[in-house]
């Protein structure tokens, strides 16, 4: 099978990476096979210069995003964004992401397009890191690294014997793939668990407690622990605001592995800085890459990572079954799944 472009009624243009055509092409067709269409790929590496391709559906996989930041695209990401919107044709692009926040999804959408996402895809590695980003400030782990480096062999007092995470209170925002995750991995630490959502609504059987994002301020000064797991939408951005910083118990935590824009920065890091907050670990953050002149590389309560926490080796497979399942629908006139809508 190779690309080709001619066009027939049962024909599906497909526009996606070589990579991925060389990998999953066979699989794609038998997809669409089941519903008598025929593969047409339109390989991205082929579209100098970008003109309308005719693709009726794309793929937008992590070798094509390679490189970029959410927003700030690689030359192949953008040239591959670039085709999408010069497709007349166009009916329907997935992501292999979890994430749809994307200005250029807004525009799709606007202009017809259905958007999905591979949400679940990574939510399993996603809440294992935050449970360890969790773990690590717990146990005071920043703390032994720091000695190790300076060959410091420290043994902790008493009163810096950390406390058992047994009975402490999880604050879960977001009942997702991944806060549901989290919420599980809390309970089994025989913590208290208390989830929002937008409506409260959800259900959630490792929670002890459910509220409405409208709750936030009132159940996060009983929370020793913050867990952001929701979406940016104008609902959630700036959530963690100064005000409700200022309302936190000293020995609260903050673990954040959803989108910087949920948080006032500055006020977080008066907050961290004055020990007004114990602690925070930050997958995300409201400028990436993170200016060096950001005030958060010097914060010792801060632990960091630059926006990898989803990083896993079976999330790629796992997108690509989010995938299948789509495009299985799409050619069968049937609903789509985690369909992105604009913000």
């Amino acid at each position: 099978m190779k690309p080709s472009s001619h066009e027939t009624s049962n024909e599906l243009r497909l526009l996606l990476s070589a990579r991925q055509f060389e990998s999953n092409g066979s699989r794609i067709a038998e997809c669409l096979a089941v519903a008598g269409k025929t593969l047409v790929p339109v390989l991205l590496e082929d579209t100098r210069p970008v003109s309308d391709c005719g693709a009726e559906v794309a793929w937008f996989t992590r070798d094509v995003y390679s490189d970029s930041i959410v927003n700030h695209w690689s030359q192949h990401a953008q040239r591959f964004f670039d085709c999408c919107k010069a497709s007349r044709r166009l009916r329907f692009v997935h992501l292999f992401s979890s994430g749809s926040d994307f200005e250029v999804v807004d525009e799709l959408i606007a202009n017809g397009v259905a958007v999905s996402s591979s949400i679940g895809a990574s939510g399993i590695p996603l809440a294992h890191t935050a449970i360890a980003g969790m773990m690590a400030i717990s146990r005071g782990f920043p703390r032994f690294i720091e000695f190790k480096s300076q060959r410091n062999w420290i043994t902790p007092t008493t009163h810096d014997y950390p406390a058992d995470l047994e009975g402490q209170t999880a604050l879960v925002v977001g009942l997702g793939a991944v806060g549901n995750e989290i919420a599980r991995l809390c309970k089994a630490l025989r913590m208290r668990v208390i989830a929002l959502t937008r409506d409260g609504q959800r259900q959630c059987r490792d929670c002890d407690e459910q509220a409405s994002f409208a709750d936030l301020r009132l159940v996060a000064q009983r929370s020793d622990w913050i867990f952001l797991a929701c979406p940016s939408t104008s609902e959630t951005r700036g959530m963690i605001s100064r005000k409700l910083l200022d309302s936190l118990r000293p020995d609260c935590a903050l673990i954040n592995i959803a989108r910087g824009a949920l948080i006032d920065e500055s006020a977080l890091c008066d907050a961290l800085a004055e020990r007004r907050l114990r602690a925070a670990y930050l997958d995300v953050f409201s400028q990436e890459p993170l200016p060096e002149t950001s005030r958060l590389w010097d914060l010792q309560n801060v632990i960091m990572s630059p926006h990898n926490a989803a990083l896993s080796k079976g999330n790629e497979e796992r997108a690509k079954l989010a995938f299948f399942d789509n495009l299985g629908a799409y050619v069968r006139g049937l609903t789509l799944k985690h369909l992105a809508v604009r913000r």
